[in-house]
């Protein structure tokens, strides 16, 4: 049985290489969507659906809670879903940057005083 280094991998970076070799994944970006995601506080996400509207999603989740037409109505769900489980709250732009994060009871960094 043969192993493999890093040298037998063409791939561009240290990630790409061990998600590869650890779960069969090439894409980084998937990675830190799918493994990385879990690492942080539990969050709720209002995200673009690419077929139009809008999703609210559990952070590292692939499917929706919910979809909304109106980004309001999905921001006022996602909101109120979030409060409701004490989680951290984040809206994305239409290209998928977050715009705005709210804290809903699981701060990581809770202000002093």
């Amino acid at each position: 049985m043969s192993t493999l280094s890093s040298f037998d991998i063409p791939h561009k970076n240290v990630l790409d290489s061990w998600a590869t070799l650890m779960f069969g994944i090439s894409n980084e970006k998937v990675v830190l969507e799918r493994i990385m995601s879990h690492k942080g506080p539990k969050t709720h996400h209002v995200v673009p659906e690419p077929h139009g509207g809008w999703n609210v999603r559990h952070g590292g989740s692939d499917q929706a809670s919910s979809h909304h037409d109106p980004n309001r109505e999905a921001i006022d769900t996602g909101r109120e879903v979030s409060r409701n489980q004490g989680t951290e709250f984040r809206i994305h732009n239409r290209d998928g940057r977050i715009a705005n994060s709210d804290s809903h009871g699981c701060d990581p960094n809770p202000p002093k005083g």
